[in-house]
């Protein structure tokens, strides 16, 4: 028998797996707590992952690197520029979407993802879709970049982001550990943590 996902939530947090976060409070939609259980499940999953990777060579390290990265960082890679999605608003109420998933629930298109906000906004224009909520007209299709941004400190100019991959902490810590395994390649480095990202949820 298949089992809906608000029943798979249900049970999820009835044995203690995961729940919503703050849920006290009203929690946030797409942030959750890991229970006991959920808790020894996820280490279990990360040592065998741990276990598989870094047997595959003598030369693979895990690191642990800080989560909050200099702006710079994102620059050089792009994620500034890039890492965006686009974001369909409502023109009267607070409804938000992203638009080539909302576009694509509506008029069953298969292959939407990357397109221009400008060609999106046209096919909502044409086919004339609305509010999900209130059946207002949409408003043009923006970008929104998903990573969480972080002043730093008092003075200006200290922005740093929490980091939206944990591929960035290979990379900025690639060549200090080159050198500080004695230049032997290949190297890998295996990093088990968190990554932010500012889905439209």
């Amino acid at each position: 028998k298949e089992i809906s996902a608000d029943e798979l939530a249900a049970f999820c947090k009835r044995k203690g797996v995961a729940y919503p976060s703050a849920e006290i409070y009203g929690g946030l939609a797409g942030f959750y707590d890991y229970g006991s259980l959920g808790f020894l499940l996820k280490k279990n999953f990360e040592n065998a992952w741990r276990k598989y990777f870094l047997s595959l060579n003598d030369n693979f390290f895990e690191i642990e690197a800080a989560n909050i990265m200099h702006e710079n960082v994102f620059k050089a890679s792009g994620h500034l520029e890039k890492f965006t999605d686009p974001i369909v608003d409502c023109s009267k109420c607070d409804f938000s979407d992203r638009a080539d998933h909302f576009i694509k629930s509506k008029l069953f298109i298969l292959r939407i993802e990357g397109w221009p906000p400008a060609h999106l906004t046209k096919i909502i224009e044409k086919e004339g879709l609305v509010c999900s909520k209130c059946q207002s007209k949409l408003k043009p299709v923006s970008v929104m970049n998903m990573m969480f941004p972080v002043n730093l400190g008092t003075g200006k100019g200290n922005r740093a982001y929490l980091r939206p991959e944990t591929a960035q902490s290979p990379f900025v810590n690639f060549r200090l550990q080159y050198e500080l395994q004695r230049k032997k390649l290949p190297l890998g480095l295996a990093v088990v943590g968190r990554a932010y990202r500012n889905e439209i949820s």
